[in-house]
């Protein structure tokens, strides 16, 4: 008997992002959805944003389940509890050291603290980044920043940079990087245009959820259906089971993991919920099984890989691994050419280990 593991369904998010790209009835419907993904499995929410930040938001969406992993996962805050449960904070000397040369280079950046944070260069900004951190403290001396960073405990130092021009803009994070070489600063950083996030992550993404649910990392791994609504963990996301994106990640996905299996789906929320509604079997209890589908198969022609993308015969029973490339993994895509004339004959699966392995086995005592 194959045993069911509780699954993992994770999202990476930007919160101020997303915030920008939808309305406030749309974005209820989509915490409304992860409320309920999360009473069936277990959810995990990634993002650069601060705890602050994200959690007020979380509260006005009424999404008291799961765990939000905040600042580029220096934070861990259940959701349930509302406490935090690991932290990680930065070096004092290894920040006063980045932010005494941003200070003296005119750079932008905002200290995210554990109970506050600060920016320093507000009124560099225009007027609509102005709006997005006004609710920060401003630091406009030196003195001012000494004595955040002796004062407070940071989860970590966002970069901003607000050239215009994407080319500039990029060589001065290029420059901002080297010079971190230089300075021999031993940080972890994440690059997510037009900032750069700095972060002291002691444990990654995989290591925090395993250590959280008292499973290994490959358990971790074999159970998570990871989606990207922001720049993707491409170490996390890579090893997952299921891998879920906005298409707009596509080419850099591509450059940066070629060989990943990713399913691509437009910004659009409603597009969204839908696949989440329509493949609930992958994260209700009651549908794990799929005993429906198993009286229908009559023949299993599986390749031996990792793929977990099928076609359903419904007229013949015949289920069919099919590789997911670069060519066919958007949605979109897919729904045109294998729902488009042969809507009443095909179905698409996306399938867990177990419920393979449960189909086969129950199909194979049936026709016994």
């Amino acid at each position: 008997m194959i045993i069911e593991q509780e699954k993992i369904i994770a999202f990476e998010l930007d919160f101020l992002q997303i915030k920008k790209d939808y309305s406030e009835e749309e974005l209820t419907k989509l915490f409304s959805l992860l409320k309920e993904l999360g009473i069936y499995g277990n959810l995990f929410l990634f993002t650069n944003t601060s705890l602050q930040l994200a959690s007020n938001f979380l509260k006005e969406k009424e999404l008291n389940i799961g765990y939000l992993i905040s600042n580029s996962g220096t934070c861990v805050y259940n959701l349930i509890t509302n406490k935090k449960e690991k932290e990680s904070f930065l070096d004092q000397e290894l920040l006063e050291l980045i932010v005494r040369f941003s200070f003296f280079n005119n750079l932008i950046f905002v200290i995210l603290g554990a109970n506050q944070s600060f920016i320093f260069g507000f009124d560099y900004l225009n007027s609509e980044e102005q709006k997005i951190y006004s609710g920060l403290v401003r630091l406009k001396k030196l003195s001012q920043i000494q004595e955040v960073i002796e004062n407070n405990s940071v989860y970590s130092l966002k970069m901003l940079f607000t050239e215009k021009k994407s080319e500039l803009r990029i060589k001065k994070i290029h420059n901002f990087l080297i010079k971190l070489l230089e300075l021999q600063v031993q940080i972890d950083y994440q690059v997510v245009d037009p900032a750069i996030y700095l972060f002291s992550r002691k444990h990654t993404k995989a290591q925090i959820m395993s250590e959280i649910l008292g499973i290994n990392e490959q358990e971790v791994s074999n159970n998570l259906i990871y989606s990207s609504w922001s720049i993707p963990d491409i170490q996390l996301a890579s090893n997952s089971f299921f891998w879920l994106s906005v298409s707009e990640f596509e080419n850099r996905i591509t450059k940066d993991s070629p060989d990943s299996s990713v399913l691509y789906l437009s910004k659009d929320s409603q597009v969204w919920i839908d696949w989440w509604r329509e493949h609930d079997y992958l994260w209700r209890e009651r549908a794990l099984k799929l005993d429906w589908i198993s009286r229908k198969i009559k023949k299993a022609e599986l390749l031996n890989n990792t793929n977990n993308y099928f076609e359903l015969d419904l007229i013949d029973g015949l289920l069919k691994s099919k590789l997911m490339n670069e060519k066919s993994n958007a949605w979109e895509t897919l729904q045109r050419k294998i729902m488009g004339i042969q809507k009443k004959k095909l179905i698409t699966l996306f399938l867990w280990t177990e419920q393979l392995s449960n189909l086969v086995t129950m199909n194979s005592l049936e026709t016994k």
